[in-house]
């Protein structure tokens, strides 16, 4: 594939893992409650729940688009019409009065909850899987081996996740209170989505 096809592909993986979602929220507070040290097992859960995500779409694709080249056209402005509308929900969210954080109490969670907890939040949001549903089929090429594309696309969305999460982990253990604060949460989500609908404009097969 292109360099720049994996580019927008960690472009938009950035805006969606840095738009405040169930996975960046679960990050801020199990750091908040429970520390920097419990950054790893959360992040953890959800990069083990993602490449599996995104291993089971991408071999199921493969043979797809191997018998029908036009559904690659199809999944692609399906995919493109997705992060468009992620986007635009992202920039249109309501402002909504900020709950304080829980205290955590004299009990800690085990390590292991924490990954399972965080591999469900992954598992059942609906935005991660839609999110490889959407860019997947841009990137896929069928005529070349599918295992070195599986790996990058892996890589890739590791290593920003990876960036991502530890910054919002590091912040909110640095800034708790300030970096919680709903305006500045409110203000990262619309950036995101903006960065989505350029990124879902890009992917559209208009050529």
């Amino acid at each position: 594939m292109p360099a720049g096809a994996w580019i927008a592909f960690a472009t938009a993986t950035l805006a969606a893992t840095g738009s405040p979602g169930p996975n960046a929220l679960l990050m801020v507070r199990n750091t908040s409650r429970y520390g920097l040290s419990s950054a790893a097992f959360t992040l953890s859960g959800n990069l083990a729940a993602r490449i599996a995500m995104a291993t089971s779409i991408m071999l199921g694709l493969s043979a797809l688009l191997s018998a029908s080249p036009l559904l690659l056209i199809v999944l692609r402005a399906a995919g493109a019409a997705y992060l468009i509308y992620l986007g635009i929900k992202a920039c249109v969210v309501r402002r909504k009065p900020s709950t304080s954080t829980q205290p955590a109490g004299n009990t800690r969670k085990r390590r292991t909850a924490l990954f399972l907890e965080a591999s469900a939040v992954s598992a059942a949001n609906p935005n991660t899987l839609g999110f490889f549903a959407a860019v997947i089929p841009g990137l896929v090429d069928v005529r070349s081996a599918l295992l070195p594309q599986l790996g990058t696309l892996i890589a890739i969305d590791a290593a920003v996740v990876v960036l991502v999460m530890s910054v919002y982990a590091v912040a909110t253990h640095l800034l708790h209170r300030k970096i919680c604060a709903h305006d500045r949460m409110l203000l990262i989500k619309r950036c995101g989505g903006a960065v989505l609908i350029i990124v879902g404009v890009i992917m559209l097969p208009l050529r």
